[in-house]
């Protein structure tokens, strides 16, 4: 992103920053998921922009402690999943600069195993010796 001054700041969208987008006094340069976002669908992907399959999202879950009972999870688990897709959670997920997905909790597993895939490398080269 570009600011009135020219200085370059690499974030994650904020929903201050919205704002700016919006007024024209910072420019969303790309984002850095695999689609477009409904958040900014006019800021194109880095993959548009030449680097393809780069991908680096934040995302949040709800985790609990080891060994919770199933019985446990699946009502919380269909509670989120409801609110989720509702129009008041799309509407509070957004204005906060998020895309609502939900999932079981074997989609989220397997979500995060493939992003400590991803990212292990990085951190290895990035851990001093």
């Amino acid at each position: 992103m570009l600011c009135p001054t020219n200085v370059p700041e690499l974030s994650k969208h904020r929903p201050a920053r919205f704002r700016h987008i919006r007024n024209n006094t910072l420019k969303a340069l790309a984002v850095t998921t695999l689609n477009r976002t409904a958040i900014l669908p006019e800021a194109a992907t880095l993959a548009e922009q030449g680097m393809p399959n780069f991908e680096a999202v934040g995302w949040t879950a709800l985790l609990g402690p080891a060994g919770l009972a199933p019985e446990t999870i699946g009502p919380i688990n269909r509670i989120v999943n409801e609110f989720l897709v509702s129009d008041e959670g799309k509407s509070a997920l957004l204005n906060f600069g998020m895309e609502p997905l939900g999932g079981t909790p074997e989609d989220l597993a397997g979500f995060m195993a493939s992003e400590l895939t991803k990212w292990r490398p990085v951190a290895e080269k990035l851990t001093p010796e």
